[in-house]
């Protein structure tokens, strides 16, 4: 029985360098496909710490009405801190009288890169009109985009 050579046998248990760089190429489409999807998942994923946060402030300002003459500007009145709990969002409380208040959570770190959502707002007015409708006492959730422009933002908001 005649055996094998050493270049044969060689032959036969390894990749040629064709397949390799097949290998290879078809897994860098894949990265380059995969990858923008799985950033916009993160970045859509993050709003829920800024939504909980703006949640959260809404209900101690709701808390401290109750016992105060006017809703407060102060997140140390709340006692709470001026981060989101995972800490993708500055909180702050931009304007508060006697019926309405507004809460901003604005994007830090890599969470800039959301643009279309880069802050998130919480609007309250115990009399709210939009579009010459009035709605007794009313929540309005908005978002700013990166450039600067304020819209109605149900996509921003969605839990």
């Amino acid at each position: 029985m005649p055996l094998p050579t050493d270049r044969a046998a060689a032959r036969r248990r390894g990749f040629t360098l064709i397949e390799l760089m097949l290998v290879i190429v078809v897994l860098g489409v894949l990265g380059l496909v995969a990858l923008p999807s799985y950033r916009d998942a993160v970045v859509r994923s993050r709003r829920a710490d800024g939504v909980a946060a703006l949640t959260a402030v809404q209900q101690a300002q709701e808390r401290w009405r109750s016992n105060h003459p006017s809703f407060t500007t102060s997140l140390a009145d709340l006692r709470l801190a001026s981060t989101s709990p995972s800490g993708h969002y500055v909180i702050d409380i931009p304007s508060a009288n006697g019926r309405t208040y507004q809460l901003r959570a604005t994007a830090t770190g890599g969470q800039t890169a959301d643009a279309d959502c880069k802050t998130l707002l919480l609007k309250f007015d115990e009399n709210l009109c939009v579009d010459g409708v009035c709605h007794g006492m009313a929540t309005e959730h908005k978002a700013i985009t990166a450039a600067g422009v304020e819209y109605p933002a149900p996509r921003c908001w969605n839990r």
